[in-house]
């Protein structure tokens, strides 16, 4: 296998990474320009999201080994099948996560450094909550 082949195979992968990296910059540096309370709460908000979100990444994310171990098979209709129950997981997924975007308030409010941090926090969490889905889905498409 020549590099050029993997580099076609990675590409797409890379390229979300980049995505993902440059929305995080742009993302903090509203918030630095907003205030450097509002870039304060990210922090900690992101951190409890994470916890919740990498969860069901992960769990999600072994789907791309049965659609590899289906499609080594040469079992296309198995691969196509765990690629479904991957979406239907990050589905799933998303039912589960927005309850607890409404969760955080009580998490921030008895670890919070700052009582003025506590809505800061809890708007960012439940921002990135709300969009948990969209960051789950992606994990099983790229399978």
């Amino acid at each position: 296998m020549d590099y050029w082949s993997i580099a076609r195979l990675v590409w797409p992968l890379a390229l979300g990474m980049a995505n993902n990296a440059v929305m995080q910059f742009i993302d903090r540096a509203y918030l630095a320009n907003e205030s450097m309370r509002a870039l304060e709460a990210v922090m900690p908000a992101s951190a409890l999201a994470w916890a919740f979100l990498g969860f069901f990444q992960a769990v999600v994310g072994y789907c791309g080994v049965f659609v590899a171990q289906s499609h080594g098979a040469g079992d296309e209709a198995g691969a196509r099948r765990c690629f479904a129950a991957g979406e239907w997981t990050a589905l799933v997924s998303a039912a589960l996560l927005l309850p607890l975007a409404w969760a955080g308030e009580a998490f921030f409010s008895l670890f919070a450094p700052v009582a003025e941090l506590i809505p800061l926090e809890c708007a960012y969490y439940r921002v990135v909550m709300a969009g948990g889905f969209f960051l789950v889905s992606q994990t099983a498409s790229s399978a």
